[in-house]
């Protein structure tokens, strides 16, 4: 009886549920990946951030490539500036403001000295200087007329007509020249655009009248 006790008691004994252990020491699967996944208008916010930022790195390239274009043309002009002074000088062996001057006198006889500083739009005392020289080199001459004989009219004489006629052209000069070509429109365009560059480089407002060949 004992033995048959002990057989029934056995078989009474509950097998262990193995699988419900292994469900038991598996990790629980999680449900994000560390940090909530961002929503549409997020991702809508990010693509148009790169989209703005793409945009201004390619305006300030562009920018980049206009500055050194525009610093270029500049630097032509200067060029083509020098050169001609240099040309007018060596051939004549006075400056271009000179010979500016004496083109003038030359188109205008009896031209005062105001009328000088008024064609190459510098300062009277400007013109005055070039006028002394032009006549302590004996290209012009100067006559006093007028009741009270204080107007001087300055006209070219043969010497100076001579040299004159040696110089290289433009008289004015290759920019005054280039300007006077261009329309009213192209003028208005540019005083605009050379006056934001003047102000940024703080230039003296005397400079203005300052003959370019004396510079």
């Amino acid at each position: 009886m004992r033995v048959s006790t002990l057989t029934r008691e056995k078989r009474q004994t509950p097998k262990p549920n193995v699988s419900s252990a292994v469900k038991s020491t598996r990790k629980p699967r999680s449900t994000s990946l560390g940090a909530a996944r961002p929503n549409k208008a997020t991702l809508k916010q990010i693509a148009d951030d790169l989209v703005v930022n793409r945009k201004e790195a390619s305006k300030a390239k562009t920018d980049q490539v206009l500055a050194k274009e525009v610093l270029g043309q500049f630097r032509s002009i200067f060029a083509a500036v020098r050169t001609h002074f240099a040309r007018v000088e060596k051939a004549v062996g006075i400056g271009g403001a000179q010979v500016w001057a004496l083109a003038l006198i030359e188109a205008s006889p009896g031209a005062s000295l105001g009328e000088i500083a008024s064609g190459m739009d510098v300062h009277q005392s400007t013109a005055s200087n070039l006028v002394r020289l032009l006549l302590e080199a004996g290209f012009i001459e100067s006559l006093r007329s007028g009741e009270d004989r204080r107007k001087v009219e300055l006209s070219i004489t043969a010497k100076g007509r001579l040299l004159l006629r040696k110089a290289p052209k433009p008289y004015t000069g290759v920019l005054p020249h280039a300007l006077a070509a261009l329309s009213a429109n192209q003028l208005k365009a540019l005083r605009t655009s050379l006056e934001v560059v003047r102000t940024q480089l703080n230039v003296e407002p005397a400079l203005a009248k300052k003959p370019l060949a004396t510079m």
